[in-house]
Order: C-alpha cells, then sequence, then structure tokens
C-alpha cells in the first residue's frame, strides 16, 4: 500500500500530512498553531496530544512527539495558517476569529473559500497588516 504526503513550510513552523489508504491524515505538529478540520460544516482545531514544541525547540522534548491520526472524508478541508491569521488586530486591538470565518464560508468551493478568509483578514485589519499572513486549505474529493 502507497501513502501519499505533503509537507507545507509555513514561515513559522513545519506540518507534515499524510494521506494514508484509509483516508485519515496523521499530523504531526511542530509549531503552536492547529490546523482547522472542516467536517460536514463543523469547524475544529486538530490539537495534538501531547502537543509538540514550537519549531527549533525540539530538544526540549522528552519524547518525540507521536503522529496522530484524524478522520478525514470526502468532502472534508484542512485549514492550514500562519501566526499572522489570528495575531493580527484590528484597530481596537481585538484577534481575529479565523474559525468562525472559516465556518462562514465553509459552504463555498475551496478557493472562494481561501479568497474569503483572505478578504475577511485584510478587512479586519483595515487594509494594513503588520505581518505575513499564508492560509493553505486542502480539499479530500473522493
Amino acid at each position: 500500500m502507497s501513502e501519499a504526503g505533503l509537507v507545507v513550510l509555513p514561515p513559522s513552523g513545519l506540518w507534515t500530512k499524510q494521506v494514508v489508504p484509509t483516508g485519515r491524515p496523521r499530523v504531526r505538529c511542530g509549531q503552536p498553531l492547529p490546523p482547522y478540520l472542516v467536517h460536514a460544516g463543523e469547524v475544529r482545531p486538530c490539537e495534538p496530544d501531547p502537543p509538540g514544541a514550537p519549531l527549533g525547540l525540539g530538544d526540549l522534548l522528552t519524547a518525540e512527539p507521536a503522529a496522530q491520526t484524524v478522520p478525514f472524508g470526502p468532502g472534508d478541508r484542512l485549514v492550514l495558517y500562519t501566526d499572522g491569521f489570528i495575531e493580527a488586530r484590528d484597530r481596537l486591538g481585538r484577534f481575529p476569529d479565523l474559525a468562525a470565518r472559516i465556518h462562514a464560508h465553509a459552504g463555498r468551493p475551496l478557493a472562494a473559500m481561501v479568497a474569503a478568509l483572505r478578504r475577511d483578514l485584510l478587512h479586519h485589519v483595515r487594509g494594513d497588516l503588520d505581518d505575513d499572513a499564508a492560509l493553505v486549505a486542502l480539499e479530500r474529493l473522493r
């Protein structure tokens, strides 16, 4: 049996995702930002248990974090992002609620969802981002 793998390198960390033949991705977390899983319109963070160390601080762990398997069926989405998407403050100092924004746009086609999340972020900061912000969304088609 073969495995397909994907590595995403956002500026603040490293995610490794493998989709195994059962359709369940294994997620290893190398940064404190959990990806969001969108399933049947519901949005939930895929938080590792126990959490891994931030990138570059793995030597502080006493054991290698174990990869976790999460359900990932047809139509499910996995949203990965950098800290710029959750730490961008508006003029009153408030952070955006990325999970709520993902939920608001979850029914759209994938590209439209990503474009809407970008627009929401720029609207939140009134077009003035102080940090880089990257977001990648993956969808299982079958």
